[in-house]
């Protein structure tokens, strides 16, 4: 009975230290986001006034509030929602393809040794050809459609998911899958119980960094060939000699594939949950 002062304190000490270090966490993640937020500030009070030094000609680099006029009008008319969904159709089309080819084969390959040795070099070297050369290729097979461009994005989508797939199945703890196959675990129970779950951290980055690659591509398949998305109001407004309709899209692209990666990040904390609540 004489240690239960002593145990309710050091609970006590310890549940100040937390709150002092989630109060300093806090503060930080408060701090970077200031920083942020100011640094964009400058950014675009710097280009705003960069003409005005006579230094920078603003028929090339444009100006904020044309900028914002031009995202403005074409929000007015319809245009940039039509193209928006255009584009972002094409890339979680492709992304789900792509990543969906890119996990089973990046499991199974993983997971089987002959089978790895034997396909892995020959992906490997169907990875070193340049993406912007199979598009020409891809028109020939599905023409200049959609389908076409979900093949491209979803070929990027798929190395990346693929590679991330293999490396996280092969960095699983061979001791405890051996365990299991000492308990007499059927082959399925190993990779349910043992090799997903130690891989699914390696699974997630993949696809945290295949999401922007996703939008890069879709956006470079609609520039080469296409009447429709983010990708071809680029190249209309370039073909007219409107910088600030290109730089309107471009900060479209880019809030695109930040929008696309915090839906993967919330998928990480939500797959990842037992890791939080096992550090508690």
């Amino acid at each position: 009975m004489s240690d239960l002062p002593q145990v309710d304190e050091g609970l006590r000490i310890a549940a100040e230290e937390q709150a002092r270090l989630r109060r300093g966490m806090a503060i930080k993640r408060a701090t970077v986001l200031a920083a942020q937020v100011l640094l964009i500030v400058a950014l675009l009070v710097g280009w705003e006034l960069a003409p005005e030094t006579g230094l920078l000609d603003p028929f090339y680099i444009s100006r904020p509030h044309l900028v914002f006029g031009a995202l403005e009008t074409w929000t007015a008319n319809g245009t940039l929602w039509i193209n928006i969904l255009v584009t972002l159709r094409t890339a979680v089309a492709g992304f789900a393809i792509g990543a969906g080819l890119g996990f089973l084969l990046g499991v199974v390959l993983g997971t089987s040794f002959w089978l790895g040795k034997i396909i892995t070099p020959i992906l490997s070297a169907i990875q070193s050809i340049p993406r912007l050369a199979l598009v020409p290729l891809f028109i020939l097979w599905f023409g200049v459609g959609a389908t076409s461009k979900i093949a491209l994005v979803a070929t990027v989508v798929f190395f990346l998911v693929f590679n991330a797939t293999v490396a996280g199945v092969r960095a699983v703890d061979e001791h405890l899958t051996n365990a299991l196959r000492i308990m007499r675990a059927r082959t399925w129970h190993v990779h349910t119980m043992a090799t997903l779950p130690s891989a699914v951290v390696w699974i997630i980055e993949g696809l945290r960094i295949s999401v922007p690659w996703a939008v890069v591509a879709t956006a470079t398949a609609e520039i080469m060939s296409s009447n429709e998305g983010m990708g071809y109001l680029i190249t209309r407004s370039a073909s007219q000699f409107y910088t600030a309709g290109v730089f309107a899209s471009l900060i479209v692209l880019t809030l695109l594939g930040v929008a696309l990666t915090g839906l993967v990040v919330v998928l990480e904390k939500y797959l990842l949950a037992w890791r939080t609540e096992g550090a508690r």
